[in-house]
């Protein structure tokens, strides 16, 4: 079935009911110590869709990288032939078959600048899960 729908997922930032200032925001964590946010970058992949009915579709795109920074990044507009969206759900991350595989299609330079990082270990728990699914 043709994609004849337009899917446009926004991002927007909050830390608290506070809106994300890069540089210049100052928020409080749970200990009540201040700190700030340089930066906020991820990648978005596996887009899945559900309809009214329950059809389901995985929408064919490359992973998308979304950067606080740059608000063209915060819109990801794609096709889907679903007419009535009730559910969305994707990883924030890439799957590790992407991420090391040498897929002569793939047109998205998953590389990242040296100023981001696939993780934080000295925050993350002991077994971090690789890719987080938010719905």
């Amino acid at each position: 079935m043709p994609n004849l729908y337009t899917l446009i997922i926004h991002f927007s930032f909050v830390i608290g009911q506070q809106p994300l200032q890069l540089h210049s925001g100052q928020y409080k964590n749970v200990f009540h110590e201040p700190f700030s946010v340089e930066q906020c970058k991820f990648y978005v992949s596996a887009i899945r869709v559900t309809g009214s009915s329950g059809e389901m579709q995985t929408l064919p795109e490359e992973p998308r990288l979304v950067d606080a920074a740059d608000t063209a990044s915060l819109t990801i507009r794609m096709g889907t032939s679903i007419p009535a969206i009730t559910k969305i759900s994707f990883n924030i991350g890439v799957d590790s078959a992407t991420n090391t595989g040498a897929d002569a299609t793939r047109q998205v330079d998953l590389s990242l600048p040296p100023d981001v990082s696939w993780g934080f270990p000295s925050i993350l728990p002991s077994q971090p899960s690789p890719l987080h699914t938010v719905e």
